[in-house]
């Protein structure tokens, strides 16, 4: 089992575009298995190339991740169900400070 997999896999069946549609409950799954950046406080030294490879993934998971938090928000809000919105807020910053959406 790989964590970053089933987070992909998720994100896939939550964004789904093959129905048009959207699911929350998939996307909540991702959204709870994301507590970190990819290997974050990991480093290999004299490996520039794994330091790429690792920035580069960490900052793609981070947008997907991102792309979630948008999609759960939008669609918890037009539900009407504000303390879910809520929630999801808050879990977004608290993995992203700076985050001004």
């Amino acid at each position: 089992w790989v964590d970053i997999w089933c987070f992909r896999e998720l994100l896939a069946l939550g964004l789904s575009s093959l129905s048009n549609s959207y699911s929350s409950a998939h996307l909540q799954q991702a959204i709870a298995l994301y507590r970190d950046d990819l290997l974050a406080g990991f480093t290999l030294r004299d490996a520039p190339a794994f330091e790429d490879w690792r920035y580069f993934n960490a900052e793609t998971l981070r947008q997907q991740l991102t792309d979630a938090f948008k999609v759960l928000l939008q669609l918890q809000v037009a539900a009407g169900a504000t303390n879910d919105a809520l929630n999801t807020g808050r879990r977004w910053l608290a993995l992203d400070a700076l985050q001004e959406e």
